[in-house]
């Protein structure tokens, strides 16, 4: 597995749970990693604007069919993916990651093609705007 990064946009201050913000990274990555091939290549890249950051998880992973991509944020929702490893998961990884980044005022998307590989993209507004959310204990 080969793992590249591109993170040069600089310091970043933002008003976020850290702990909870970099489950969700782990959960993207965690999944791009194990859904790839041995021999595969996941990139991580960082793109910042004036508004927002963003992170995005590409894999090599062989994509996610375009009709099942709207059940991979639902619990217990998958795609008919298998890990590289054939183990199965339970389903919940990227639920919670939905939910941290909806809590945070973010999004999460997908974009895939079947038989590519599939780009998981994580947007957090820089400015946030200091109201509390109470979602943000998962």
């Amino acid at each position: 597995m080969i793992l590249e990064t591109d993170l040069r946009n600089g310091d970043v201050i933002l008003d976020v749970d850290g702990a909870k913000i970099g489950q969700v990274l782990i959960n993207l990555i965690r999944n791009a990693i194990e859904y790839s091939p041995a021999e595969g290549r996941v990139w991580i890249s960082m793109k910042r604007d004036h508004k927002n950051l963003t992170f995005s998880i590409k894999d090599e992973a062989g994509g996610i069919p375009e009709e099942q991509c709207s059940q991979v944020f639902s619990a217990f929702g998958r795609a008919e993916t298998r890990k590289t490893g054939g183990e199965r998961s339970i389903g919940l990884g990227l639920t919670i990651a939905k939910i941290i980044s909806d809590a945070h005022g973010g999004t999460l998307r997908v974009d895939s093609e079947w038989g590519t590989g599939s780009t998981f993209s994580f947007t957090i507004p820089i400015s946030f705007d200091g109201v509390k959310r109470p979602g943000l204990i998962v």
